[in-house]
């Protein structure tokens, strides 16, 4: 009988663990304060063909990340001094 020996080390470590899904928030740099907008977008980023080679390279041309970067400009997200939105009383 033949004992198997599994030795762990950074590489195998490395090929066990599942490294984030890249998204368009990823590729917007930018997280929405609104849970069901930000499902929406991780929901049709997972459905997308290319999501098994998804990156900042091959996403930075989707329509989704645009729509994403454009709406939360229009509504002043921005996650450099993390503001978040606050509607304008009128």
């Amino acid at each position: 009988m033949t004992t198997k020996i599994i030795l762990y080390t950074p590489a195998t470590e490395l090929i066990n663990s599942e490294p984030e899904r890249w998204n368009a928030l990823f590729s917007a740099n930018r997280v929405p304060p609104w849970p069901v907008f930000a499902e929406s977008v991780m929901k049709t980023c997972d459905a997308c063909p290319l999501n098994n080679v998804a990156s900042e390279v091959n996403c930075r041309l989707c329509p989704l990340v645009e729509f994403v970067e454009i709406t939360l400009t229009a509504v002043n997200i921005n996650t450099k001094n993390r503001k978040r939105y606050a509607p304008i009383n009128q």
